[in-house]
């Protein structure tokens, strides 16, 4: 089932999806038994509203039973609605979606990833590193040729969930009006990118996560 939402919208052609990777395999289901999630109603998807739309009616298919196809075509609309995204938000988004699963064990962890892996082989996504290679706060998903950055609404993100490129652009956008912010006095930015990411306290944690990212930002070209 797809996500619920408004008026339908056209999506890429996807059959490359179907056939099959190197990597393909049946699940191997190392995470115990299912553990399905309560009943839940619809969540309506508003195309404004980042990560709306998830819940169990979507019934994206259990990743330990579903043939690779099947995991990589709803993962492909995952990214194609919510990209650019960081790759660790999408097997959040996919459990979030999956009436049979309630966490993400290590085999479903490794199911998905290759899932990301099949799309980028057949070049139906991309992936970028935007921080250091390897850092999983850096590295975002999108479809192959769309913009690379987006600027839009929290929505259902936290301050961790926004891709680098996405909040740099953000103090770009403000810069016009603001001309002590980005990149000249870092507090001014990370006080601003807090307070429009919903103005949560400013830990220890969340001052150390946008320092990386106004040090080692590696945004590509919009």
């Amino acid at each position: 089932m797809s996500l619920a939402s408004g008026p339908s919208e056209e999506r890429p052609a996807s059959d490359a999806i179907d056939a099959v990777v190197p990597g393909d395999a049946a699940p191997e289901g190392d995470d115990g038994p299912a553990e399905a999630n309560e009943s839940e109603p619809a969540e309506i998807r508003d195309d404004a509203v980042p990560f709306s739309g998830y819940s169990s009616a979507c019934g994206f298919p259990d990743p330990r039973e579903a043939s690779p196809a099947n995991i990589r075509t709803h993962v492909l609309e995952i990214i194609t609605r919510d990209g650019p995204l960081l790759r660790s938000s999408v097997a959040k988004l996919y459990l979030r979606g999956c009436p049979g699963v309630s966490r993400l064990g290590k085999e479903i962890e490794r199911t998905l990833t290759r899932a990301i892996g099949g799309l980028i082989s057949i070049g139906a996504i991309v992936l970028e590193n935007e921080l250091r290679p390897g850092d999983p706060d850096g590295q975002v998903v999108r479809l192959t040729g769309a913009p690379p950055v987006r600027s839009r609404p929290v929505g259902q993100r936290s301050l961790e969930e926004i891709p680098p490129s996405e909040l740099l652009k953000w103090l770009e956008d403000r810069r016009p009006t603001t001309g002590e912010l980005f990149p000249d006095n870092r507090d001014a930015c990370c006080r601003y990118l807090l307070e429009r990411a919903g103005g949560q306290a400013m830990t220890l944690s969340k001052r150390k996560h946008l320092e990386k990212i106004l040090s080692f930002s590696r945004r590509p070209p919009s």
